[in-house]
């Protein structure tokens, strides 16, 4: 299974060395459960923040604005586009991790195939944040403005190098030609199922 925090993050030493937002991005889209991106937020010389906001990936964005104002940093105006596109990546995971997991039957042992589930959920699941980090990194410039074009399909998203549409308007797509390709499988089908009812039937009245 995907390793979850139990207690959330470990206090440590303090730590004097600050992050900066390309560093706090990273570890945010990192292939890594979500505590491991705001593990420092407890091990800085820092006035305590609330739990909730440290703890909970939608409050995220909170937390960090908070974190670069103590600390003397801007906010760059992309941080709340990749919160948002992490967010909605982080929502789908769970949803197939539910799936994979919702009709687990009473076992000694764990069904190899619902971990295989996890697994892949997972996989698309750091895809997608690699992709929004991407986004991010490539519409930051120095003075903190997003140059990256909006995606046409949903007007909100960012275009990454050599993106067509974002990444989540991109899962749409693929899911929808998914969807017309079985329509007309499935029409097919019927169509070949109809025409040899007919053939048997012109044969069986010979």
């Amino acid at each position: 299974m995907i390793p979850i925090h139990p207690s959330g993050p470990t206090i440590g030493p303090p730590q004097r060395e600050l992050k900066n937002i390309e560093e706090i991005a990273r570890l945010y889209c990192g292939p890594k459960a979500y505590w491991h991106s705001i593990e420092f937020l407890s091990t800085q010389l820092l006035p305590p923040s609330r739990n909730g906001e440290r703890l909970h990936p939608g409050h995220w964005l909170t937390a960090i604005t908070k974190y670069l104002k103590l600390t003397g940093q801007d906010a760059p105006a992309g941080l709340q586009e990749l919160h948002r596109d992490v967010e909605a990546a982080r929502e789908v995971f769970r949803a197939a991790q539910d799936r994979a997991w919702g009709n687990r039957q009473c076992a000694p042992h764990t069904p190899p195939d619902f971990e295989r589930k996890e697994a892949k959920a997972w996989d698309r699941f750091s895809e997608e944040k690699l992709a929004a980090l991407d986004r991010f990194l490539f519409g930051k410039t120095n003075d903190n403005v997003i140059v990256a074009l909006p995606c046409p399909d949903c007007k909100t998203g960012r275009l990454g190098f050599k993106q067509q549409v974002c990444s989540v308007c991109a899962k749409i797509r693929i899911r929808e030609s998914n969807r017309i390709s079985q329509r007309k499988r499935r029409t097919q089908s019927a169509i070949r199922c109809q025409k040899s009812n007919e053939i048997e039937h012109l044969m069986s009245t010979k």
